[in-house]
């Protein structure tokens, strides 16, 4: 946990800090994780349906089946969000519920458009079943009808990109035949694409790039996403010196011009920070020896670290404007109090313009094993 005795209690110092006029705090909400209302009003399955239902997919096999029921009571959600005083809230969409079987030539969810309209990511399961999803370069396509329709609706189009295509257990997720080990990067590159053939079909409202777990700003985890759309069009140099052709497909020309430049600000999901070493002996005795300490360890032993976010502020990201999307973990009242106060020392010397501090409500906090 967060160790107090490191620095000053928050309780202590956040009633002298103030966040600057135009600044907005607001909450944010996962449909998948909050809405429910899984099989009803013509939304189709997804992959987290799916996934949620295999053998020990999930701790105590837990779906998003009821969770929130936010689909159903987000109007009293919204009026606690005004209650509280929020200038901001960040949802996201479910592909499924405006294109139940995903695929840009298939029916439109009515219904589907209708809820999101009155409220002004998850890939549909049948997409996986006949291609294998973002694993394959059609989803392009189907992800820009998705997406065109999506900002009829609201004037920001949200791209998370390390989502369950890459962390979701590839054993229950993939599609017959798809290399486990090439998939990320197939997908990376097909959601790029996907992304940049969006923007421009439509250039209009604010487009964003959502980024997940910023660490040291590691060219193979946020520079797959931040290299090509904000600096060079292409993927980061050293990524491209590891791996070939076979694990990561190259961008043609046309499609770096695409790609490049297509967000407009740059926004942070980030739960906590990891210190990173090399192992003394290598990488392979590393992946190949569970016991060893440096493996991976699971969501529970995640750390309340909330003074990574000012070197991320102040150092990394001066040159961009971004908003902070989520900044959490599972013990709300810690983590809140101590973000708030690390943001608000340092949001004068960074162009941060949005805060939303992880979920609106409780929400379904699923372990894959």
């Amino acid at each position: 946990m967060y160790p107090f005795f490191y620095a000053p209690a928050p309780k202590d110092i956040l009633p002298d800090l103030k966040f600057p006029k135009g600044f907005r705090y607001g909450v944010a909400t996962s449909a998948y994780q909050l809405e429910g209302a899984v099989k009803n009003e013509g939304k189709g399955p997804t992959m987290w349906d799916w996934a949620t239902r295999q053998p020990s997919g999930t701790t105590d096999n837990i779906t998003g089946d009821v969770v929130g029921l936010y689909y159903y009571l987000y109007k009293e959600d919204v009026e606690c969000i005004a209650a509280l005083r929020m200038t901001a809230h960040s949802f996201s969409i479910s592909w499924a519920r405006i294109y139940p079987f995903g695929a840009a030539d298939s029916p439109l969810n009515t219904l589907g458009i209708d809820h999101y309209s009155d409220v002004h990511w998850d890939t549909p399961v049948a997409l996986q079943a006949y291609y294998g999803g973002f694993t394959s370069p059609q989803i392009v396509d189907d992800f820009i009808k998705h997406t065109a329709t999506v900002l009829k609706l609201v004037n920001i189009l949200p791209i998370k990109p390390y989502f369950g295509k890459l962390t979701l257990r590839v054993d229950v997720t993939l599609a017959p035949g798809v290399n486990s080990s090439t998939a990320p990067y197939q997908c990376t590159y097909n959601l790029l694409k996907a992304h940049a053939g969006t923007v421009k079909k439509a250039r209009h409202g604010e487009v964003t790039l959502l980024k997940t777990r910023l660490q040291l700003n590691a060219a193979f985890e946020i520079g797959l996403f931040s290299n090509p759309v904000y600096t060079t069009g292409d993927w980061p140099g050293i990524v491209k010196d590891t791996l070939s052709k076979e694990y990561l497909p190259r961008f043609t020309d046309e499609e770096k011009s695409d790609v490049l430049g297509s967000a407009d600000f740059f926004s942070i999901t980030s739960y906590c920070s990891l210190w990173i070493k090399a192992p003394d002996e290598g990488l392979d005795a590393c992946v190949t020896n569970p016991s060893h300490p440096l493996w991976p360890a699971l969501a529970t032993s995640v750390q309340v670290t909330p003074l990574a976010i000012r070197p991320l502020l102040k150092d990394f990201y001066t040159r961009w404007r971004w908003y902070i999307f989520e900044f959490s973990i599972l013990e709300p009242v810690v983590y809140v109090d101590a973000d708030i106060s690390q943001i608000k020392e340092d949001v004068d010397q960074t162009s941060t313009r949005y805060y939303l501090p992880g979920e609106m409500l409780s929400v379904s906090n699923m372990l894959f094993v």
